[in-house]
Order: C-alpha cells, then structure tokens, then sequence
C-alpha cells in the first residue's frame, strides 16, 4: 500500500475539472494531470470485468502499486496519476510492469 501522502481517491481525480493526458502501456492505461499540490498522488482501479475474483484483481493492484512506489522518489513534477489495468497480472509479470511503468513516467516526463 502506498503512503497516506501518496494516495488519491479516484473520486477526487474524476471531480477536478482539469482536462487529464493519456499514455497507454501494456499493463493499462495510465491517466494523469499536472498540479500544484505537494506531492505527487497515484491511485490505482482494476475493474471487476477483468476477473470476478477478488484476490486476482488485488494482487494486480498490488503489483501496480509496488512498481509505482519504486520511482516515487525520482519524481521531479507534481502530478495526479490514475492507473487502469487492462490485464490481470501474475507474480511472474512483476519486473516486467516496473520496467513498463519506468517506461511510461520517462515518456510522460515525470522522472
């Protein structure tokens, strides 16, 4: 789990009327905005069409989460990020995705 600091309620993402980016990425799709406040917030969504079982959509939000965690302090802009998985993700999968959301935050221009 990420940091208090670190959290964004998906609701407060949708609510603030700021037009948001897209990048695509082969886990998901990554959404996000610049903004003022200190520090950057990430929020993650699996959506229940992907897998009814609750515990394959955690441990895909898990390993979302742990990639994320491990270039938050690389971060140089201030920025809301919403990732949406399209995939379900095995422990297998988990180098892969943080090479893969390096990847994203470098075209994005984040780190």
């Amino acid at each position: 789990m990420l940091p208090r600091k670190f959290r964004l309620n998906i609701l407060e993402f949708y609510r603030n009327s700021q037009k948001s980016n897209k990048l695509k990425a082969s886990f998901g799709t990554v959404f996000f905005r610049l903004v003022n406040k200190q520090p950057s917030r990430f929020a993650v969504v699996v959506p229940s069409a992907l897998d009814k079982r609750t515990t394959c959509r955690h441990r895909t939000k898990r390993i979302i989460i742990e990639a994320v965690r491990s270039c938050i302090p690389d971060f140089i802009k201030n920025v809301e990020v919403l990732i949406k998985a399209r995939k379900i993700l095995a422990k297998q999968d988990r180098p892969e995705v943080e090479r893969e959301v390096q990847t994203v935050f470098h075209k994005a221009e984040f780190i």
